[in-house]
Protein backbone atom coordinates (compact mmCIF):
# COMPACT_ATOMS: atom_id res chain seq x y z
CA UNK A 1 0.00 0.00 0.00
CA UNK A 2 2.72 2.49 0.96
CA UNK A 3 4.31 2.13 -2.47
CA UNK A 4 1.16 3.44 -4.14
CA UNK A 5 1.29 6.86 -2.45
CA UNK A 6 3.72 9.66 -1.72
CA UNK A 7 3.61 11.40 1.65
CA UNK A 8 3.24 15.19 1.21
CA UNK A 9 2.17 16.86 4.47
CA UNK A 10 0.45 16.45 7.85
CA UNK A 11 -2.17 18.27 9.90
CA UNK A 12 -3.45 18.47 13.45
CA UNK A 13 -6.67 20.20 14.36
CA UNK A 14 -10.27 20.13 15.54
CA UNK A 15 -13.43 20.16 13.44
CA UNK A 16 -17.20 19.85 13.21
CA UNK A 17 -18.82 17.87 10.41
CA UNK A 18 -22.42 18.47 9.33
CA UNK A 19 -24.02 15.92 7.01
CA UNK A 20 -26.94 17.09 4.87
CA UNK A 21 -29.28 15.77 2.28
CA UNK A 22 -29.43 18.67 -0.18
CA UNK A 23 -30.71 19.29 -3.70
CA UNK A 24 -29.22 16.38 -5.74
CA UNK A 25 -29.55 18.24 -9.04
CA UNK A 26 -27.61 21.20 -7.69
CA UNK A 27 -24.90 18.95 -6.27
CA UNK A 28 -24.69 17.02 -9.53
CA UNK A 29 -23.70 20.22 -11.31
CA UNK A 30 -20.55 20.35 -9.16
CA UNK A 31 -19.39 16.90 -10.28
CA UNK A 32 -17.51 15.96 -13.42
CA UNK A 33 -17.73 12.77 -15.46
CA UNK A 34 -17.64 9.91 -14.71
CA UNK A 35 -18.38 10.60 -11.04
CA UNK A 36 -21.82 10.29 -9.48
CA UNK A 37 -23.26 10.89 -6.00
CA UNK A 38 -23.04 7.73 -3.93
CA UNK A 39 -24.93 6.27 -0.99
CA UNK A 40 -23.18 7.45 2.16
CA UNK A 41 -23.92 5.97 5.58
CA UNK A 42 -21.72 8.45 7.44
CA UNK A 43 -22.66 8.65 11.12
CA UNK A 44 -25.23 5.85 10.79
CA UNK A 45 -22.43 3.34 10.54
CA UNK A 46 -21.29 4.49 14.00
CA UNK A 47 -24.67 3.65 15.49
CA UNK A 48 -26.08 0.63 13.72
CA UNK A 49 -24.52 0.29 10.28
CA UNK A 50 -28.00 0.56 8.81
CA UNK A 51 -29.07 3.04 6.12
CA UNK A 52 -31.36 5.92 6.97
CA UNK A 53 -34.60 6.73 5.13
CA UNK A 54 -32.78 9.90 4.02
CA UNK A 55 -29.11 9.53 3.04
CA UNK A 56 -26.65 12.43 3.33
CA UNK A 57 -25.16 13.64 0.06
CA UNK A 58 -23.22 16.67 1.32
CA UNK A 59 -20.64 17.14 4.10
CA UNK A 60 -19.87 20.62 5.42
CA UNK A 61 -16.69 20.69 7.52
CA UNK A 62 -15.75 23.51 9.90
CA UNK A 63 -12.04 23.06 10.50
CA UNK A 64 -9.62 24.67 12.93
CA UNK A 65 -6.12 23.56 11.96
CA UNK A 66 -3.81 23.92 14.94
CA UNK A 67 -0.78 22.83 12.96
CA UNK A 68 -0.24 22.47 9.20
CA UNK A 69 3.15 21.01 8.29
CA UNK A 70 5.16 20.30 5.17
CA UNK A 71 6.66 16.90 4.53
CA UNK A 72 9.89 17.93 6.26
CA UNK A 73 8.01 19.00 9.43
CA UNK A 74 8.28 22.76 8.91
CA UNK A 75 5.12 24.94 9.03
CA UNK A 76 3.33 25.75 5.78
CA UNK A 77 2.45 29.32 4.76
CA UNK A 78 -1.12 28.65 5.95
CA UNK A 79 0.19 27.21 9.20
CA UNK A 80 -2.96 27.68 11.35
CA UNK A 81 -5.96 28.27 9.04
CA UNK A 82 -9.64 28.12 9.92
CA UNK A 83 -11.95 27.20 7.08
CA UNK A 84 -15.21 25.58 6.04
CA UNK A 85 -15.14 23.05 3.23
CA UNK A 86 -17.91 21.51 1.10
CA UNK A 87 -17.70 17.87 -0.04
CA UNK A 88 -19.92 15.48 -2.01
CA UNK A 89 -19.66 11.67 -1.46
CA UNK A 90 -18.96 10.15 -4.86
CA UNK A 91 -18.35 6.93 -6.73
CA UNK A 92 -16.87 6.09 -10.10
CA UNK A 93 -19.13 3.43 -11.65
CA UNK A 94 -16.39 2.35 -14.03
CA UNK A 95 -13.67 1.70 -11.45
CA UNK A 96 -15.63 1.26 -8.17
CA UNK A 97 -13.54 4.04 -6.58
CA UNK A 98 -15.26 5.96 -3.78
CA UNK A 99 -14.45 9.07 -1.80
CA UNK A 100 -15.32 12.77 -1.75
CA UNK A 101 -15.45 15.54 -4.33
CA UNK A 102 -14.24 18.81 -2.81
CA UNK A 103 -15.88 21.73 -4.61
CA UNK A 104 -15.55 24.82 -2.40
CA UNK A 105 -13.55 26.12 0.55
CA UNK A 106 -13.96 29.38 2.48
CA UNK A 107 -10.81 30.18 4.44
CA UNK A 108 -10.01 32.84 7.00
CA UNK A 109 -6.36 32.71 5.86
CA UNK A 110 -5.62 34.43 2.56
CA UNK A 111 -2.53 32.23 2.21
CA UNK A 112 -4.86 29.26 1.71
CA UNK A 113 -6.15 30.56 -1.63
CA UNK A 114 -6.44 28.82 -4.05
CA UNK A 115 -5.62 25.94 -1.70
CA UNK A 116 -5.00 22.24 -2.16
CA UNK A 117 -8.13 21.76 -4.26
CA UNK A 118 -7.89 24.99 -6.29
CA UNK A 119 -11.26 26.16 -4.93
CA UNK A 120 -10.48 28.22 -1.81
CA UNK A 121 -11.92 31.73 -1.44
CA UNK A 122 -10.72 34.18 1.21
CA UNK A 123 -13.42 34.64 3.85
CA UNK A 124 -12.65 36.68 6.98
CA UNK A 125 -13.62 34.45 9.90
CA UNK A 126 -14.67 34.67 13.52
CA UNK A 127 -14.32 31.52 15.64
CA UNK A 128 -15.41 31.18 19.24
CA UNK A 129 -15.47 28.11 21.50
CA UNK A 130 -16.41 28.25 25.17
CA UNK A 131 -16.10 25.13 27.33
CA UNK A 132 -17.58 24.92 30.82
CA UNK A 133 -16.60 21.97 33.00
CA UNK A 134 -18.90 20.64 35.70
CA UNK A 135 -17.55 17.66 37.59
CA UNK A 136 -16.50 15.16 34.95
CA UNK A 137 -18.85 16.65 32.32
CA UNK A 138 -18.43 19.61 29.97
CA UNK A 139 -20.75 21.84 27.97
CA UNK A 140 -19.45 23.41 24.75
CA UNK A 141 -20.76 26.56 23.09
CA UNK A 142 -19.36 27.04 19.58
CA UNK A 143 -19.83 29.78 16.99
CA UNK A 144 -18.11 30.34 13.66
CA UNK A 145 -18.84 32.76 10.84
CA UNK A 146 -17.17 33.15 7.46
CA UNK A 147 -17.81 36.10 5.15
CA UNK A 148 -16.45 35.27 1.67
CA UNK A 149 -15.14 38.21 -0.35
CA UNK A 150 -17.43 36.95 -3.11
CA UNK A 151 -20.43 37.85 -0.93
CA UNK A 152 -22.74 36.43 1.74
CA UNK A 153 -21.83 34.40 4.81
CA UNK A 154 -21.67 30.88 6.26
CA UNK A 155 -22.15 30.40 9.98
CA UNK A 156 -22.67 27.69 12.58
CA UNK A 157 -23.75 27.75 16.22
CA UNK A 158 -23.68 24.64 18.41
CA UNK A 159 -24.34 24.05 22.08
CA UNK A 160 -23.79 20.51 23.33
CA UNK A 161 -22.73 18.27 26.20
CA UNK A 162 -19.52 16.36 25.67
CA UNK A 163 -19.65 12.59 25.76
CA UNK A 164 -17.06 9.83 25.93
CA UNK A 165 -15.44 10.01 22.48
CA UNK A 166 -14.45 7.13 20.26
CA UNK A 167 -10.88 6.73 19.10
CA UNK A 168 -10.89 6.31 15.33
CA UNK A 169 -7.64 5.36 13.64
CA UNK A 170 -6.52 4.26 10.22
CA UNK A 171 -3.37 2.23 9.60
CA UNK A 172 -3.03 3.27 5.96
CA UNK A 173 -3.98 6.06 3.53
CA UNK A 174 -7.50 5.19 2.44
CA UNK A 175 -9.79 8.26 2.38
CA UNK A 176 -9.72 9.72 -1.15
CA UNK A 177 -10.71 13.30 -1.97
CA UNK A 178 -10.76 14.64 -5.52
CA UNK A 179 -10.89 18.27 -6.65
CA UNK A 180 -13.96 19.34 -8.59
CA UNK A 181 -11.96 22.18 -10.20
CA UNK A 182 -8.99 20.13 -11.40
CA UNK A 183 -9.15 16.43 -12.36
CA UNK A 184 -5.39 16.04 -11.74
CA UNK A 185 -5.72 16.76 -8.00
CA UNK A 186 -6.21 13.80 -5.64
CA UNK A 187 -5.35 13.72 -1.94
CA UNK A 188 -5.51 10.62 0.24
CA UNK A 189 -5.87 10.87 4.03
CA UNK A 190 -4.84 8.65 6.92
CA UNK A 191 -6.62 9.88 10.06
CA UNK A 192 -6.23 9.31 13.78
CA UNK A 193 -8.33 11.10 16.37
CA UNK A 194 -11.34 11.42 18.65
CA UNK A 195 -14.92 11.37 17.36
CA UNK A 196 -18.16 12.36 19.08
CA UNK A 197 -21.54 11.82 17.47
CA UNK A 198 -23.52 14.83 18.70
CA UNK A 199 -26.79 14.39 16.83
CA UNK A 200 -28.37 11.93 14.44
CA UNK A 201 -31.68 12.38 12.68
CA UNK A 202 -34.39 9.97 13.86
CA UNK A 203 -32.18 8.79 16.73
CA UNK A 204 -32.64 9.55 20.43
CA UNK A 205 -29.44 11.45 21.15
CA UNK A 206 -29.59 14.09 23.88
CA UNK A 207 -26.16 15.70 23.55
CA UNK A 208 -26.92 18.54 21.15
CA UNK A 209 -29.00 21.29 22.76
CA UNK A 210 -28.81 23.91 20.01
CA UNK A 211 -27.80 23.89 16.36
CA UNK A 212 -28.11 26.73 13.88
CA UNK A 213 -26.55 26.73 10.43
CA UNK A 214 -26.77 29.26 7.62
CA UNK A 215 -25.13 29.16 4.19
CA UNK A 216 -26.19 32.35 2.49
CA UNK A 217 -23.78 32.95 -0.36
CA UNK A 218 -24.75 33.56 -4.01
CA UNK A 219 -23.01 30.45 -5.32
CA UNK A 220 -24.62 28.08 -2.78
CA UNK A 221 -28.22 29.25 -3.13
CA UNK A 222 -29.20 26.34 -5.38
CA UNK A 223 -27.84 23.81 -2.84
CA UNK A 224 -29.29 25.43 0.27
CA UNK A 225 -32.67 26.27 -1.24
CA UNK A 226 -34.75 25.48 1.85
CA UNK A 227 -35.25 21.81 1.01
CA UNK A 228 -31.99 20.64 2.62
CA UNK A 229 -32.21 18.36 5.65
CA UNK A 230 -29.61 18.09 8.40
CA UNK A 231 -28.80 14.40 8.93
CA UNK A 232 -26.04 14.33 11.54
CA UNK A 233 -23.55 16.44 13.48
CA UNK A 234 -20.13 15.08 14.45
CA UNK A 235 -17.32 16.64 16.49
CA UNK A 236 -13.64 15.79 16.25
CA UNK A 237 -12.26 17.57 19.36
CA UNK A 238 -8.78 16.57 18.22
CA UNK A 239 -7.51 14.73 15.16
CA UNK A 240 -4.29 14.31 13.23
CA UNK A 241 -3.82 13.18 9.67
CA UNK A 242 -1.11 12.27 7.23
CA UNK A 243 -1.71 13.37 3.66
CA UNK A 244 -0.61 11.47 0.58
CA UNK A 245 -0.93 11.74 -3.19
CA UNK A 246 -0.96 8.85 -5.66
CA UNK A 247 2.50 8.02 -6.97
CA UNK A 248 1.30 8.19 -10.57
Amino acid sequence: MSGQFRYVDSQLGARYILAFHANPEALGKRLRDPWSIRRYLGAYRMVSGQPSPVEPNLLVVFNDLLLNLKRDGTPKADEMPRYVGFNIPIANPGTSETGMMHFRNYSGDRCQSPGHYADSVFAPATWEEHIVGNGVGSTVNFRARFEPETGGHVELHLNYSRSLPRLVESDKPEFFVWAAQDPTITRVYQDYGLTELLWLRDNDLQRLHEVEFHAETPELQDIFDGSEQLISVIANPIYTRKVFVPQS
